[in-house]
C-alpha cells in the first residue's frame, strides 16, 4: 500500500506535479504508522523532501523520529534530530524533544510484545527523559504540558508517585 503511494507521488512528480512538504509529511505518517513502523523507509521520504529543495518541517522530522522510536531506536532519532539541526534545517523545538522523551517513558515490553508484562513497569525510563528535559532547558526551551504530561505518565507507570507528584 505504502509502494504504491510513493510510485504515485514519484509519478506525479515526474510529470511536473510540484508537491509541497505536507504531502511528503502525508507518506512519512503513512510510514512511520504501518505496523511494524518502517522508519528507514520514512527517512527516504525526509531525504527526498531536501532533494526536491524543500525544508522539512518539524513535523517531519518528529514524525521520522517517533518510527525510529516505535522500533526501539531512540539512538536514530536523536541522531536524526542533531544532524537536521546541525544542517539548519530545524531548531532545537520541544515537539522534538518531546518524541524523544515519550520514547524514553514508553513501555519498551509493550511496544515489542503488545502487551506490558511488569508492574511497575522497569523497562520505561523516565529519569533518561529528565535528562532531556535538562538538554532542552540548555536549548532555550521551556517544558510544555505535553513534556510534563508525559513524564507524570512515566513516573506513574515505573511505580514512582512520589517523583510523579513532585513535577
Amino acid at each position: 500500500e505504502m509502494a504504491a503511494a510513493y510510485r504515485v507521488m514519484r509519478l506525479a512528480t515526474a510529470h511536473g506535479v510540484s508537491l509541497d512538504v505536507a504531502v511528503y509529511n502525508i507518506l512519512i505518517k503513512g510510514y512511520a504508522n504501518s505496523r511494524p513502523p518502517q522508519p528507514e523507509a520514512a527517512q527516504a521520504v525526509l531525504d527526498d523532501i531536501r532533494i526536491a529543495g524543500l525544508r522539512p518541517s518539524v513535523a517531519s522530522v518528529c514524525c521520522v523520529m517517533d518510527a525510529w522510536c516505535e522500533t526501539n531506536r531512540e539512538e536514530e532519532a536523536l541522531q536524526l534530530m542533531e544532524r537536521c539541526v546541525g544542517d539548519g534545517l530545524v531548531r532545537h523545538t520541544a515537539p522534538l524533544y518531546n518524541t524523544l522523551i515519550k520514547a524514553s517513558s514508553r513501555c519498551r515490553c509493550k511496544r515489542t510484545r503488545g502487551t506490558c508484562s511488569c508492574d511497575p513497569c522497569g523497562c520505561c525510563s523516565p529519569e533518561r527523559g529528565m535528562e532531556l528535559v535538562e538538554e532542552m532547558c540548555t536549548h532555550g526551551l521551556v517544558p510544555d504540558s505535553v513534556t510534563l504530561g508525559t513524564l507524570v505518565d512515566a513516573f506513574c507507570s515505573a511505580g514512582k508517585l512520589m517523583q510523579a507528584w513532585t513535577l
